[in-house]
């Protein structure tokens, strides 16, 4: 992703970088990976313990990564993206003081717009 930020003004490059990751992901039929993740997420997030500090960060990266793979052009069910959505408020509101940590810890240029970083930094 941070990749296409820096060539969002050039949206010839950009797709070529889209269609290069699209092929790769075809060639080597990792087709599923965008639905591997989700799932993963979603478990993490519902666990019925506070998560660790390491935890509630592959959650943030998690959700980076499934964000960045729908941009690339992979596709999610809107049931599948509403699930997960429901999953990580859920979990970021049961501990927002963590979220808010990590959220102003890892928020770049490039995913300052996703709702994990807007919603839970310098509250």
């Amino acid at each position: 992703m941070q990749y296409l930020y820096d060539y969002g003004d050039n949206e010839e490059t950009a797709q070529e970088l889209r269609n290069g990751f699209l092929n790769y992901i075809e060639v080597h039929n990792f087709q599923d990976v965008l639905q591997r993740r989700i799932e993963y997420a979603i478990k993490l997030a519902s666990a019925e313990r506070d998560l660790l500090y390491e935890e509630m960060l592959k959650l943030f990266y998690l959700c980076d990564e499934i964000e960045s793979l729908i941009t690339l052009g992979l596709e999610v069910t809107q049931s599948e993206k509403n699930s997960l959505d429901q999953a990580l408020k859920e979990r970021f509101v049961k501990e927002r003081r963590c979220a808010r940590i990590i959220a102003n810890q890892n928020c770049e240029p490039w995913n300052s717009q996703w709702w994990w970083y807007k919603d839970f930094r310098k509250e």
